[in-house]
């Protein structure tokens, strides 16, 4: 008898036989199936793309977008001080972190602008030496997990400007005309920079001495400490203060202008008003001074930028021919300042001696330093 199978029952026969043979298949069910390319539980989908296979080492949690990286969070930031002086330096900080949702390391970027241009500033704190009163200054921070940037914040700060004092000499604002009368008008805070006009319609700074002799002295010239002039004709830093001065002070100083205990003040010779006394013809005076804090009558006072030969005592030497040069009173307490014309090596370098012990071995140096001061 010829038998045959209509498709019902073939369907039907299908439906049955996983029954038959325990539990359906599925992919990845075996080591490998998820990556074979087979369709190895016949329901169509191959490898990764069946739901079977997510979570299997083959893929990696794939959901068909590869190499995926999600960027981090935004933050929040505040600069402090939030109201910060000329002084003070700025910090930038965050103050909520951003996080990565994929557990990327965090960092951030830093950069500043004063008043709306790039300060060159990368990193979370500005020094007070960069700010100045007035200047609004912006931090940005941007979070990176290092392949994509998180949203950036920004904050800013306006330096408050420097307070108004009716202090003399303390700003620019406020000068005074010179040093003797800032100290006369009991606003002096002791030795150091003030500002002051001299006559002049826009101030400047000047170092004031403000103790030795009654104080009131400004700078009007210094020697570096370090340099062996050879220079016949040296000019005031600051000939400003020399034009009417009635008083000068020489004296040596440290490399902080503290006076040392060798200074000579006495009445300005006219000369030295319009030019250093290194920068003279040779010349011999007589003059009242007080040395060392002693007032002495008829002391020989002797500047020029000519050689003096090889005499030890300011009052013995005689002029001579070539340039060599000394600015000295004839006192044993008394600067004498020479050799800063001339040149011909370590024997003639500039030497702070006094005046009566010239040696060409008392050197000029970094804390031995001759000055000249006005009042």
């Amino acid at each position: 008898m010829r038998t045959y199978s209509s498709p019902l029952s073939l369907a039907l026969l299908t439906l049955l036989l996983p029954a038959c043979g325990g539990d359906k298949a599925t992919e990845g069910q075996n080591a490998g199936e998820c990556a074979d390319g087979a369709d190895n539980d016949a329901d169509g989908a191959f490898d990764c793309d069946d739901t079977d296979c997510a979570g299997s080492p083959d893929c990696g949690g794939d959901t068909g977008n590869d190499d995926s990286n999600a960027a981090p969070s935004g933050v929040t930031i505040a600069i402090t001080p939030a109201t910060p002086g000329p002084d003070d330096a700025l910090s930038c900080t965050v103050t909520t972190e951003a996080v990565d949702p994929d557990g990327d390391t965090v960092s951030y970027r830093y950069a500043w602008t004063v008043d709306g241009a790039s300060a060159g500033v990368t990193e979370a704190t500005v020094a007070s030496s960069l700010t100045e009163g007035g200047q609004t200054w912006t931090c940005t921070v941007t979070p990176t997990d290092g392949t994509l940037d998180g949203a950036s914040a920004s904050a800013s700060v306006t330096v408050e400007p420097e307070a108004e004092t009716s202090q003399l000499g303390s700003s620019s604002s406020n000068p005074g005309t010179s040093c003797k009368a800032i100290l006369d008008a009991g606003d002096s805070v002791g030795d150091g920079s003030y500002w002051v006009t001299y006559g002049r319609s826009t101030p400047f700074r000047v170092d004031c001495e403000m103790t030795t002799d009654g104080g009131g002295w400004a700078l009007a010239w210094l020697h570096d400490g370090v340099t062996d002039y050879n220079d016949s004709a040296i000019a005031y830093d600051m000939p400003v203060v020399a034009q009417s001065a009635t008083t000068t002070m020489i004296a040596y100083v440290d490399s902080t202008l503290r006076v040392l205990s060798n200074w000579a003040s006495f009445p300005v010779p006219s000369a030295w008003r319009t030019n250093t006394p290194m920068n003279q013809a040779p010349t011999d005076l007589t003059t009242d001074a007080t040395i060392a804090g002693v007032l002495r009558s008829g002391v020989a006072l002797r500047f020029g930028r000519s050689d003096f030969g090889s005499q030890t005592s300011c009052g013995s030497f005689i002029w001579t021919s070539g340039n060599s040069g000394a600015v000295c009173l004839n006192d044993a307490q008394a600067p004498w300042f020479a050799r800063f014309a001339g040149s011909g090596g370590d024997y003639l370098a500039d030497t702070c001696a006094t005046g009566f012990a010239y040696s060409a071995a008392n050197v000029c140096g970094p804390e031995r330093r001759f000055a000249i001061w006005m009042r």
